[in-house]
């Protein structure tokens, strides 16, 4: 994923597109677990961007994450199509 330090050393701001395309309606289906807490949804085109901020407060070993997925899939027949979700992610993350 692309990223670029705001603060350097400290704050890094991350940025992810995603597109997926099928070759038939229906072709895509919401597997991802946040997305499906809102129903199964289907359909051809597939679009969703990914903003994050990650702080380190001890480098690698210790950071905050807080980020949003905004993500629409278009294409499908039936009462499905349109869907558009958003999804908050936030934690904390160690390692040693």
């Amino acid at each position: 994923m692309p990223s670029y330090f705001l603060i350097p050393k400290n704050l890094e701001l991350i940025l992810r597109y995603q597109l997926g395309l099928g070759s038939k309606d229906n072709a895509i289906t919401t597997l991802n677990r946040q997305e499906s807490t809102i129903g199964k949804f289907t359909g051809d085109t597939y679009n969703a961007i990914y903003l994050g901020l990650n702080y380190y407060l001890y480098g690698q070993k210790l950071k905050l994450m807080v980020a949003e997925q905004f993500a629409d899939l278009t294409g499908g027949r039936g009462p499905n199509d349109g869907f558009t979700g958003a999804t908050t992610l936030v934690g904390l993350r160690t390692y040693w």
